[in-house]
């Protein structure tokens, strides 16, 4: 059995949490840096600019203009996919997109649920300009990755974020109290749409060893979904539990494997996604920039994902001693750890600036 088998293998106890040791893994990260947006003609986007389907540059959205990643680093396992930031899902119901050297970000489309929840059409979505782009880029990272490494899943953001990016943040808190009924509806439709992006997503990649590639670096013998919910760190969890779970639980039930991404911030979160039963998975993205990352508390979170059934991914930056935290107190049985050292060039001179 070679080494990636090996490996891969590994990765398919994680799910389980048959795994004997932690998946871990020290990734080489010299802080986060700016991005000019590739498009089109050679072009380069560094302030934030509105683009349309046809500005998009394939190849370059890939990064296929340089040399192709390993298919495995360490314990993590790599995928083709952009290299730059994304706003699919937001593109496909109709937001303005605009693209910078530092973002992808949608402008609110519309004010009025009760219009939207009328007209909005999912075969629209799945027929426009944006859509066919997604193909072709998918198609695209196919035929350049071949057989020797996988292709992920495009960055397609959860139903919260989508209403939160349809209506804007304020609106959509407004629209939950005003026109609830409205918003349910908008919802089913977008939850049909998502499932359908992530089911014609599945036909243009292709199986690599049996399985498919996370953004997170993890493999699953199987469909793998990678879901987000980042705008329910607005709600209490018995609201978003009240008017978003059920959809949520609708697409993680379709897939076979599933990982939840939220951040240190969003924790209060996690106990309402563990009543989905279906789901695998929760990534836990540890954000040093806020003041929400509070490792003995985030220790005692990831315990609690554990200890009810669901293996537990922690990304982002950590001391040898924070690292030890998690190691020291956490089972390795579904424990995966993918993780960069502080920078303490970077630390260093904004405590300097300080004083």
């Amino acid at each position: 059995m070679s080494d990636i088998e090996n490996l891969l293998d590994k990765h398919a106890a994680f799910w389980c949490s048959e795994n004997t040791e932690p998946l871990l893994h020290k990734i080489k990260f010299c802080g986060f840096n700016t991005k000019p947006y590739p498009i089109k003609g050679g072009r380069y986007l560094v302030g934030p600019t509105p683009i349309t389907a046809p500005d998009i540059d394939v190849d370059r959205l890939l990064g296929l203009d340089k040399e192709l990643r390993k298919p495995v680093v360490g314990e993590m396992v790599n995928a083709i996919g952009p290299v730059y930031s994304e706003a699919w899902m937001e593109s496909l119901i109709g937001c303005p997109i605009f693209a910078s050297a530092y973002s992808c970000t949608a402008k609110p489309y519309v004010s009025d649920p009760d219009c939207a929840a009328l007209e909005f059409s999912v075969q629209n979505a799945m027929n426009s300009d944006w859509s066919n782009v997604m193909d072709n880029v998918l198609t695209r990272a196919a035929l350049a990755a071949g057989d020797r490494i996988g292709v992920r899943q495009l960055h397609l953001r959860g139903i919260i974020d989508m209403l939160a990016a349809y209506f804007g943040e304020d609106r959509l808190c407004l629209n939950i109290y005003d026109s609830s009924e409205a918003l349910r509806q908008l919802a089913k439709k977008f939850t049909n749409l998502y499932i359908e992006i992530v089911w014609r997503g599945f036909e243009l990649r292709k199986l690599w060893h049996g399985g498919f590639v996370s953004s997170w670096g993890l493999f699953a013998p199987g469909q793998l979904l990678d879901y987000q919910v980042d705008a329910s760190n607005m709600l209490s969890a018995q609201m978003y539990e009240q008017h978003f779970l059920e959809f949520d639980r609708q697409i993680i039930e379709d897939f076979e494997y599933s990982l939840v991404h939220v951040h240190a911030c969003g924790l209060h979160i996690v106990g309402s996604l563990l009543k989905m039963d279906h789901l695998k998975a929760i990534e836990i993205s540890l954000d040093r920039e806020t003041d929400k990352t509070d490792i003995s508390t985030i220790v005692g979170v990831a315990k609690y994902i554990q200890n009810s059934g669901k293996a537990v991914l922690i990304y982002g930056e950590l001391s040898e001693i924070e690292l030890a935290m998690f190691t020291g107190h956490l089972s390795p049985n579904g424990l995966a750890i993918f993780y960069w050292h502080p920078n303490t060039v970077i630390y260093n001179s904004l405590a300097a600036e300080e004083r």
